[in-house]
C-alpha cells in the first residue's frame, strides 16, 4: 500500500510539472501581384494557427489563436466546410445546451458542448467544454467587414470574458485550472514565446499552458520575473491590458497613461492619432515632401487605418527608438526600425497604424512586440508578466552545487589539519621516547667497573 501511495505522488508530482505545449506558425503568402493595400492587409492579419487533438476516435483540427474570445470554437459539421469537426461520428461527444447562442463572430450560431481532448505532453486525454458552431456568418470573408476572420477549423479562444456571452465556457488555461486544479494540480498562466523574434519571415513559436517559464525552463529566473497589474479595457471589461505610463521617441516624450492591449492575432500595432502624426512629423514628412513615403488607407475590422509605406530607398535607421515606459516596475519596452518596418517588393511597410482623429488611449499590440517579449497571462493573479534580463540573480543550482563544493573543501581542510597534527604529535613523541645512546667512555666506565668487582 505504501508503494502504492509513493507512486501516486510521483505520478500526480510528474503531472503537476507538465507543460501543455502546443507549436504555432502562420499561412503567410505575400504575392508579387498584390496591391499596397492586399500587402498591408496581409501582414496586419497575423493568424498564428496550432493543432489539437479532440474527440473519439482522435481527430486532428487545425485552429487558430485568439485573445478577442474567449472559448474554444470548433466548427460543426453542419457548416460546410472541408475542415470542419464531424461531432455526430465522436463516441465521447456532448450538448450541453438546447438553447442556440449567437456570438459576435463571423462564426453565428451554435451550442455549448463538451469533448475529450489530448492535451499536448500530458498521457491522456480530459473533457473540455467548447462552442460548437453551427452557422457561419459569411462562406467568405471580405477585409472590410466587422468581424475577425475565423480560418481553419475554429479557435482557441484565450482572452478573459466574452463582451457579449458571458454563458460561453471559459478559456482552455482557466477550464483546465478550475476543472483539475484538484486532481492534476494543473495551473492557470500561459506563455506566448516566438522561437525567432529577429527573424520577421518567422512566425513559429509556442503556446505553453500550465505554469510559469522559470518552473520549467532553467534560461528562466524567478528573480528576473516582473508583472503588471491587469486593467480593463475601453468597455470597462477585464481584458489582458496593463498601464503604461509614458510613450518616448528616444528621449522625446510623446504621451501620458497610455494602456496596452494584446492581440497576437494582429502582425501590426494599433495606435493613436496623436503617436501617428509625431512620427509623421518627426520622422516621414522628408521622405513624403520627396515623394519616398505616403499615407494610405486600408480596411481592418471593418473600420478604415492609416499607415506608412516608402520606397527602399529611404534611410530606415534614422528612425530612433520607441520606448514605452512601465514605471512601477522601471522597465522600458523598446521597439527599433528592425521591429517596425517591414520590406517587400523594394518598398517598406511601416508597422504601426492608426485610425484618423483616434484618441484613444489604448495600443492594440500584436507581433511586433509580442516577438521581442514573452509575456506571461496569469488570470487568477490578474498579472501579466515579463522577464526583466538585467536584473542579476543568484542561480540556487549554483549556489547549492558552491555551498556543497565549499563543504567538501572545508571538511577535506579539516582532516587534513588532523592529519597533520596527528603526524607531528607522533614525531614529538617518537622523539622524546627514543633510548639514549651512550657515549663510548660510557662504556668503558662499566667495562672497568664490572671487570674490578670480579677480581
Amino acid at each position: 500500500m505504501k508503494n502504492i501511495k509513493n507512486i501516486l505522488f510521483l505520478v500526480i508530482f510528474s503531472f503537476s510539472f507538465s507543460q501543455f505545449i502546443y507549436e504555432f506558425d502562420r499561412d503567410f503568402i505575400l504575392k508579387d501581384n498584390m496591391t499596397e493595400n492586399e500587402i498591408m492587409t496581409t501582414l496586419a492579419y497575423n493568424d498564428l494557427f496550432t493543432y489539437i487533438k479532440i474527440g473519439t476516435p482522435e481527430k486532428e483540427l487545425k485552429v487558430s489563436i485568439s485573445f478577442h474570445e474567449k472559448s474554444l470554437v470548433i466548427i460543426g459539421s453542419k457548416v460546410k466546410r472541408p475542415n470542419a469537426f464531424n461531432e455526430s461520428g465522436s463516441d465521447s461527444y456532448k450538448k450541453l445546451s438546447d438553447e442556440k447562442y449567437l456570438i459576435k463572430n463571423q462564426l453565428y450560431n451554435g451550442y455549448i458542448s463538451e469533448e475529450l481532448l489530448k492535451l499536448n505532453n500530458f498521457d491522456k486525454a480530459v473533457n473540455v467544454q467548447f462552442f460548437l458552431a453551427e452557422e457561419i456568418y459569411k462562406s467568405s470573408y471580405s477585409f472590410d467587414d466587422e468581424y475577425e476572420p475565423v480560418s481553419f477549423s475554429g479557435y482557441i479562444g484565450l482572452s478573459i470574458n466574452s463582451m457579449f456571452r458571458t454563458e460561453l465556457p471559459e478559456s482552455l488555461p482557466t477550464y483546465l485550472y478550475e476543472k483539475y486544479n484538484y486532481e492534476y494540480k494543473f495551473k492557470s498562466p500561459f506563455t506566448i514565446m516566438f522561437d525567432h523574434p529577429n527573424n520577421k519571415k518567422s512566425y513559429k513559436g509556442k503556446l505553453i499552458l500550465n505554469g510559469y517559464p522559470h518552473e520549467y525552463n532553467k534560461t528562466y529566473h524567478e528573480e528576473q520575473y516582473i508583472s503588471s497589474k491587469m486593467q480593463k479595457d475601453r468597455e470597462n471589461y477585464p481584458e489582458w491590458c496593463f498601464s503604461l505610463d509614458n510613450i518616448y521617441y528616444e528621449n522625446d516624450l510623446i504621451s501620458k497613461d497610455n494602456r496596452i492591449i494584446f492581440r497576437p492575432e494582429y502582425g501590426v500595432i494599433i495606435g493613436n492619432d496623436k503617436l501617428f502624426k509625431y512620427l509623421k512629423d518627426i520622422y516621414f514628412n522628408e521622405y513624403i515632401q520627396n515623394e519616398k513615403c505616403h499615407i494610405s488607407k486600408f480596411s481592418l475590422i471593418g473600420d478604415t487605418y492609416n499607415y506608412f509605406v516608402c520606397d527602399k530607398q529611404i534611410n530606415i535607421t534614422k528612425m530612433k527608438n520607441i520606448n514605452l515606459e512601465v514605471k512601477e516596475n522601471n522597465f522600458n519596452f523598446t521597439l527599433d526600425y528592425n521591429d517596425l518596418f517591414y520590406e517587400y517588393n523594394n518598398k517598406y511597410y511601416f508597422l504601426i497604424i492608426s485610425k484618423s482623429f483616434e484618441s484613444s488611449p489604448f495600443l492594440y499590440v500584436g507581433s511586433p512586440l509580442m516577438k521581442k517579449y514573452e509575456f506571461v497571462f496569469d488570470r487568477y493573479k490578474s498579472k501579466i508578466g515579463y522577464y526583466n534580463k538585467s536584473i542579476n540573480f543568484i542561480n540556487k543550482e549554483e549556489d547549492n552545487n558552491n555551498k556543497g563544493n565549499n563543504l567538501v573543501l572545508i571538511i577535506s581542510i579539516v582532516v587534513l589539519s588532523v592529519l597533520i597534527v596527528a603526524v607531528l604529535i607522533y614525531i614529538i613523541w617518537s622523539y622524546l621516547n627514543k633510548p639514549r645512546i651512550q657515549r663510548k667512555n660510557e662504556l668503558n666506565d662499566d667495562y672497568n667497573y664490572v671487570s674490578e668487582e670480579s677480581i
